[in-house]
């Protein structure tokens, strides 16, 4: 009787312990193409919760010699709101000092000219003022179009940032993408790393490296290959991610100006809906 009980129960043993193995190991993370595809869909709601915030914005600009030694440097701090459905965004120090009352008179009186114009619009002119607003986010919603088909996309990992689990994926320039969108040519010139963080496939950091040079405007400036920024995100109110900070480290050539070196950080704070 032992002998067939052994002989019966054996399977089901079996089982019950290549089961609770399989429910022991992690689930296999989605395609990193997909991880993707998924983050560009989460980022559409983002964006219009994003939209009710408003928030203070720190810019520390330096230009840097040959070495890397600071030449100058200039600090801004704005406020940014929401008025008439539009960002104002309004300086209120500079290099971490109140404005003196020169500049604060200039920038009340950008305020006022900025408030009596949309008082004055018409029910016509507020209308095609929101339909521009609204081609400009489509434009750039319409961009983000083109960036699954312009890169090789590959998961290098998982990390932690700030208690987020995130996947951590390269993204390599196509060689054969032709955008389709507008400003769609400038992604096969940047190569980059992203954290997609799992819960909610929202992206949380971005590192970019420019590979080729990028020309901004006709003949403004040209952006040199090595140039380097880091965009970070935080989560806020528990319902939205928003800038924590951005970093550009760029060599350039300005039209009619010798190359110049810049640094740039701009942190965000004081987020408030």
């Amino acid at each position: 009787m032992r002998r067939f009980l052994k002989i019966c129960l054996a399977p089901l043993v079996f089982a019950a312990f290549t089961s609770v193995l399989r429910a022991q190991q992690p689930a296999p993370a989605p395609d990193a193409r997909e991880i993707i595809r998924r983050a560009l869909e989460a980022e559409e709601q983002n964006g219009l919760l994003g939209r009710l915030y408003t928030w203070k914005q720190r810019e520390v600009e330096k230009q840097l010699d040959a070495g890397g030694t600071v030449k100058s440097q200039e600090i801004k701090t704005w406020e940014i709101s929401l008025l008439y459905d539009e960002r104002y965004a309004r300086l209120t120090q500079k290099n971490d000092k109140p404005l003196d009352p020169r500049d604060r008179r200039k920038e009340d009186e950008r305020f006022e000219k900025f408030v009596s114009k949309r008082k004055g619009e018409t029910p016509a002119d507020r209308q095609d003022r929101l339909n521009d607003l609204k081609k400009e986010r489509d434009e750039s919603r319409a961009f983000l179009r083109d960036f699954p088909n312009a890169y090789n996309f590959k998961l290098a990992g998982e990390e932690q940032i700030d208690g987020n689990a995130t996947w951590v994926i390269d993204a390599t320039p196509r060689p054969d993408f032709h955008a389709t969108q507008p400003h769609g040519d400038l992604l096969p010139k940047i190569k980059g790393r992203l954290w997609i963080e799992k819960k909610g496939f929202h992206w949380v950091r971005v590192d970019a490296e420019a590979v080729d040079t990028i020309a901004i405007g006709l003949v403004i400036a040209r952006i040199h290959p090595g140039s380097r920024a880091r965009f970070e995100r935080m989560l806020v109110n528990n319902e939205v991610w928003m800038p924590r900070r951005f970093y550009f480290n760029a060599g350039a050539r300005v039209v009619l100006v010798k190359s110049v070196s810049v640094e740039q950080v701009v942190e965000f704070s004081d987020f408030r809906k």
